[in-house]
């Protein structure tokens, strides 16, 4: 009876937090739809599939442009059924939720026997505002995150029986194919299998546990390999398109492709630290008063070997991420890339809370827990002060490595935090788990009274705060969806009215307009072009070369990210429909998308006699120094000198002269090799009649023009 209510209970609040998002949708979209144009993409291939074209964009051209395989299966099988395109997704995404949520209890139940604890440990991710959008997102979220959640279970069910092994391997292979991230999960859980059987000395499974892990891991592998057969057929290579197309010349792979030492220096180092790095940030991003919970069931974690496991996933994964794919980092878009670990942080909260109990083995764990501890605030502290002195010690020569390459490259323009400065974040994420494990082990129990007050506090306040981020995200979630209906939704349906069936279009975004226009579409990302990819590769300059073999007949872009096709192909005058949001937060492109034709007769006058039509795609042998500020660029990270300048230009247009020059006096403190920046300087501080820094910013970009970096 106490089971069925709190599984009752822990549908029923996420329940609400669900229509809570619905509620905003109609009163702000006005419509259904989706917050992000990449779920229209998977309609795109999903409405293909089912209509008998195969797995292509473009009918007739096949092509893997979905980095989830099964979420288009799951799509184009209910298509067949339904025809529905938004509720048949929204509707897969809540039940994949729901499901979560009942095995995430039933695991938790593995680790504590009480079920007011494990239902505390599933509140606390039942409310994760990542998981919830990710629901109705039409992404493929919730499907990972019930695939993980499933896998653990029947893992834990199987553990050390060598007659049942079925079950979790292949669920395991599917997670795959919902996330690729998710290859290395399942072989982690097999590591914990080997160490679980050999600490309990299980009878079945032999004299060794090698055989029943060798098993399971051969079985793995088999339902891996239709995966690969499929990718292959359709690519001819063992990896989707959207790989090459987003992490472009980054990352270990394209490394050792390429034979290029310097990003695979930047793929070992730096990348595993900013993505390792951000994943413990989100523990505080998504609540800093459950984060204590979470935070001392992650150092419990370590100290058990029947429970390593889950810190190691949950920090190996994202770190892996980063070394073979690092586009942005562990809390960028939404967390989506690391929302399906966050059922683990339900396994951490229930071991978290169980050591509060659990007084006397604390006390014993005392003393080894502080010495390791006072060397990890230790490093954080030391770590943090030579971050924020790097402005000063970057004309030292010692610092001067560290200072041009990794330093600038950590810092984020958080936007999502509303932090300028990833840096402080991520130390104080470093210290608070430090802090964490100095209080949980210092005599403080939910058993005592001071004790109980104090975590019964905790837990009020971060479902205080769950609320009102839950209202926060509901309205940018409803905002989201008003963007993509507002402008690719409706230039989808104004380019199947307006646009000839035969023509070839070059788009940006190419789901909700592909899927609504219905003509055949060039893809200026790559992600389902990826013939493409090296010329964008080569810089948005190179575009102009391979648009010219295809003469696309119209253009819908965005004109802020193609200024070179928009001048020489004079897209600004020949614009035939343009939308401008007021307020965008999905769309992109500073909310402003044309329509146009281009005119290719002035685009052969005035390039046939240039050589740059000749040009063949090649990788640009970069310098490590440039390479580590393209790779910046790409991933959405910032030096701190963009941070200052963005913010000394905001201030600049609120006509606040004093504070545009202080935060400018900070960029140019960080020593920028870019002319713009100190062109628009020198304009600046003429304006307001400071003769001297005119000077020398005329200076500066005289230098930086004559002697670019390379």
């Amino acid at each position: 009876m106490k089971n069925k209510l709190y599984w009752s209970l822990a549908l029923a609040i996420p329940s609400v937090a669900l229509s809570l998002l619905l509620a905003y949708e109609v009163k702000v979209a006005k419509s259904a739809g989706f917050p992000l144009d990449d779920a229209w993409i998977f309609w795109v291939f999903a409405k293909n599939l089912a209509t008998g074209h195969g797995f292509s964009f473009n009918p007739g051209e096949p092509v893997l442009g979905s980095t989830s395989i099964l979420w288009v299966l799951v799509l184009a099988g209910s298509y067949l059924v339904t025809h529905s395109v938004v509720l048949i997704s929204k509707f897969w995404g809540v039940v994949f939720f729901a499901l979560s949520i009942l095995l995430t209890f039933r695991i938790c139940l593995f680790y504590t026997r009480q079920r007011k604890v494990a239902f505390l440990s599933v509140l606390s991710v039942a409310l994760a505002p990542p998981l919830i959008y990710g629901a109705l997102s039409g992404m493929e979220i919730a499907l990972a995150t019930f695939l993980v959640c499933l896998t653990l279970f029947f893992h834990l069910k199987e553990r050390g029986k060598s007659g049942k092994f079925f079950l979790a391997p292949i669920l395991g292979a599917l997670c795959f194919s919902a996330r690729p991230e998710l290859l290395i999960f399942y072989p982690l859980l097999l590591v914990d299998d080997y160490v679980w059987i050999k600490e309990h000395n299980v009878p079945s499974a032999g004299q060794s546990a090698l055989p029943t892990v060798l098993r399971r891991l051969a079985l793995f592998v088999v339902f891996l390999c239709p995966h690969f057969i499929f990718t292959y057929a359709v690519t001819g290579s063992l990896l989707p398109n959207t790989f090459d197309a987003k992490a472009l010349d980054s990352g270990i792979i394209w490394a050792i492709r390429n034979g290029n030492l310097g990003e695979l220096a930047i793929s070992l180092t730096l990348n595993p630290f900013v993505w390792g790095g951000s994943i413990v940030v989100t523990l505080i991003v998504l609540n800093v008063f459950w984060a204590f919970f979470w935070a001392k069931g992650l150092v419990l974690s370590f100290l058990k070997r029947e429970t390593l496991i889950y810190p190691l996933a949950f920090l190996l994964i994202p770190i892996l991420r980063g070394i073979v794919a690092p586009v942005g980092n562990s809390i960028s878009a939404n967390q989506r890339y690391v929302s399906f670990l966050f059922p683990l942080l339900s396994i951490f909260f229930a071991i978290g809370w169980e050591g509060l109990e659990q007084t006397t083995k604390a006390r014993k764990l005392e003393v080894s827990l502080r010495r390791w501890f006072f060397y990890l605030g230790g490093a954080a502290l030391i770590s943090g002060f030579i971050f924020y002195l790097n402005p000063l010690v970057g004309k030292d020569e010692i610092f001067r490595f560290l200072w041009g390459f990794y330093f600038p490259s950590i810092q984020a323009k958080a936007s999502y935090l509303n932090f300028p400065d990833f840096r402080l974040i991520f130390c104080f994420a470093v210290v608070f788990i430090a802090g964490v494990g100095l209080l949980g082990t210092a005599g403080y129990s939910v058993l005592r009274p001071t004790g109980k007050r104090i975590f019964s506090l905790l837990l009020v306040m971060g479902l205080l705060l769950q609320v009102g981020f839950l209202a926060n995200w509901s309205q940018r979630y409803a905002l989201s969806v008003r963007n993509i209906n507002q402008m690719q939704v409706q230039f989808g349906k104004w380019m199947n009215q307006n646009i000839p069936k035969q023509s070839l279009v070059a788009i940006h975004d190419v789901g909700a307009i592909k899927f609504f226009g219905e003509r055949r579409c060039l893809d200026l990302e790559g992600l389902v072009c990826p013939q493409i990819v090296p010329y964008k590769i080569m810089g948005w300059d190179s575009y102009v070369v391979y648009l010219n073999k295809h003469r696309p007949d119209y253009f819908i872009v965005f004109p802020t990210y193609y200024p070179t096709i928009v001048k020489v192909l004079r897209l600004q005058q020949g614009i035939l429909h343009q939308i401008t949001l007021e307020r965008d937060i999905a769309s992109g492109g500073g909310g402003v998308m044309i329509a146009a034709k281009p005119d290719w007769e002035f685009f052969d006058s005035t390039l046939q006699n240039s050589g740059l039509l000749n040009v063949k795609p090649y990788v640009p042998k970069k310098s490590f120094r440039r390479r580590w500020f393209d790779a910046q660029e790409r991933q959405g990270l910032f030096p701190a000198w963009r941070v200052y300048e963005m913010k000394g230009r905001e201030a600049e247009r609120k006509l606040s002269p004093r504070e545009a020059d202080s935060f400018y006096r900070k960029a140019a403190s960080y020593d920028p090799q870019h002319d713009e920046f100190y062109w628009h300087l020198l304009a600046f501080y003429r304006k307001i009649g400071e003769n001297v820094q005119a000077e020398m910013a005329f200076q500066k970009a005289m230098e930086c023009q004559l002697f670019p970096p390379r």
